[in-house]
């Protein structure tokens, strides 16, 4: 028996007999082969044709797989019929901030869809501030002493950027800056240089805006008196013949800067006396005991002298 085949838009031919046979199985095989390979159709994410909001009422319309349970935001809202189509509607529907909600019908891709009929939201305003600065009583300072007054804040917003400090009126000491310190709290620091009463009005803002005013009263008075402050006269023993270091000299009081100078007696031979802080390094050449009178003088020439003494051993 003869059968007829058409392969690739070929003139029709007869295959008959054994090699009519092999070819047919061929092309049977082939045929088969190509069905196998052939991608299955590909599931096709949901599709939002409509999607509004109004009055408090939500509609959303498309297409998706079917039968499939469709959720909005991640709740099931519906389920698409046979064809795959599919129509919400929704009572009492508050709309999200940014007018778009998420529609998934289970695969793994949610369609975001903007609603029609919504307007985006402005952010909340910050609530109200009572932003003040806490009143209190500043302390005395003195001309060349490092002094630091602190003052807080109450009620103000920082959890944007920290509060901002001025003076709006008067005169912080001179020699002193005002600064932020953390967040909300702030102070005035530095070394005076002028002796008076001095009043001044700081203001403060935060980031919403929010201000307030204090006013404050610092009186700086004349400088400590100069001194110095080595706990023994005894300064750290050395060697013949080994670096010596070192023979420090402290002072506090008066106004910086401090110069030191030997004013009697003798260094141990091979040791040198640095003016600027004071310190006295060197190798030592000779052993003995020495005794020697140091003076510290601040910047406005007043100084103060002590004796003291090195033992080279």
């Amino acid at each position: 028996m003869n059968k007829v085949m058409h392969w690739g838009g070929q003139r029709p031919r007869s295959l008959s007999g054994p090699r009519g046979l092999l070819q047919a199985a061929f092309v049977l095989a082939a045929a088969m082969l190509l069905m196998l390979l052939a991608p299955g159709v590909a599931h096709a994410a949901v599709s939002v044709s409509r999607a509004e909001v109004s009055g408090g009422n939500l509609r959303i319309e498309g297409t998706s797989a079917p039968n499939a349970t469709i959720t909005v935001d991640g709740v099931a809202m519906g389920t698409s019929d046979g064809g795959g189509r599919f129509r919400i509607e929704r009572a009492g529907f508050t709309a999200p901030a940014d007018c778009t909600v998420d529609v998934n019908d289970g695969s793994a891709t949610a369609v975001t869809a903007t609603l029609s009929g919504c307007t985006v939201g402005s952010p909340p305003p910050p609530p109200p501030s009572t932003c003040t600065i806490v009143p209190q009583a500043f302390g005395d300072g003195n001309v060349g002493t490092l002094n630091t007054w602190y003052f807080g804040t109450s009620g103000c917003q920082t959890s944007q950027s920290p509060v901002k400090f001025n003076v709006v009126a008067g005169q912080i000491p001179p020699g002193t800056t005002l600064f932020t310190q953390g967040v909300g709290s702030g102070g005035i620091t530095g070394r005076p240089t002028t002796e008076g009463l001095f009043a001044f009005t700081i203001r403060v803002q935060d980031f919403t805006g929010a201000t307030d005013t204090e006013s404050f009263s610092i009186r700086i008075g004349a400088p400590l008196p100069l001194v110095i402050t080595n706990q023994s006269d005894v300064l750290s023993p050395g060697a013949v013949g080994q670096f010596y270091c070192c023979g420090n000299l402290f002072a506090s009081g008066g106004v910086l800067d401090y110069t030191w100078s030997l004013q009697s007696g003798a260094l141990p031979p091979g040791l040198a006396l640095t003016t600027s802080p004071g310190r006295i390094t060197g190798t030592p050449s000779t052993a003995g005991t020495y005794s020697f009178l140091m003076r510290v003088t601040d910047s406005r020439g007043v100084f103060a002298e002590r004796t003291f003494s090195i033992t080279i051993s």
